[in-house]
C-alpha cells in the first residue's frame, strides 16, 4: 500500500495519513480488498475565442520643447491616426514637432518606426510669441 501524503491548504505543512483499514468481525483490522492507486487526474481544455486584440498600428507623438515626448493619439490606420491628431493637436501647446510612427513586429515584440510625413499632412501648432508694440512717434513742439 502506498502512503498517502497531503499538503495543507493554508501552509506548507505535509501530512501523512495512515493506511485505511476496516475492522473485521473479530475487531482486528483487515486489509482493503481494492489496491491503493493514484487518483485519476481529469484535464479540461480551455478554448479561447479567436478575438483579435484592439490593434493600434499607428501613433502620433509630439516632441516637446523640454526634450520630452507626449502621446497625441493612436489609430488602426495611418489616415485614422492623422485625423485624430488633427483634432487633438491644439491640446499640446508646447509641441515643437509631430512624429507619425508605425508598429513594426508582432504583438509581443517589435518597435515603433518613424514614418515620413507628406507635405501638409500634419503640422505642429506654432507657438505664439509675445506681440511687440510699435513705438509711436510723438511730435514735440509742433
Amino acid at each position: 500500500m502506498a502512503t498517502r501524503t497531503y499538503l495543507c491548504g493554508s501552509s506548507r505543512a505535509v501530512y501523512n495519513a495512515p493506511p485505511a483499514r476496516r475492522p473485521g468481525p473479530t475487531g482486528r483490522p483487515v486489509p482493503l480488498v481494492r489496491p491503493d492507486a493514484e487518483p485519476v487526474r481529469l484535464r479540461t481544455r480551455l478554448h479561447l475565442g479567436a478575438a483579435r486584440p484592439a490593434a493600434h498600428g499607428f501613433r502620433v507623438i509630439a516632441a516637446l520643447a523640454d526634450g520630452d515626448s507626449a502621446l497625441v493619439c493612436l489609430g488602426a490606420t495611418r489616415r485614422e491616426a492623422l485625423a485624430a491628431a488633427r483634432a487633438r493637436v491644439g491640446a499640446v501647446p508646447r509641441a515643437l514637432s509631430l512624429l507619425l510612427q508605425q508598429w513594426v513586429g508582432g504583438p509581443g515584440s517589435g518597435r515603433w518606426q518613424t514614418l515620413a510625413l507628406r507635405r501638409g499632412e500634419l503640422e505642429a501648432p506654432r507657438p505664439r510669441s509675445a506681440r511687440r508694440r510699435r513705438a509711436r512717434s510723438v511730435a514735440v513742439g509742433a
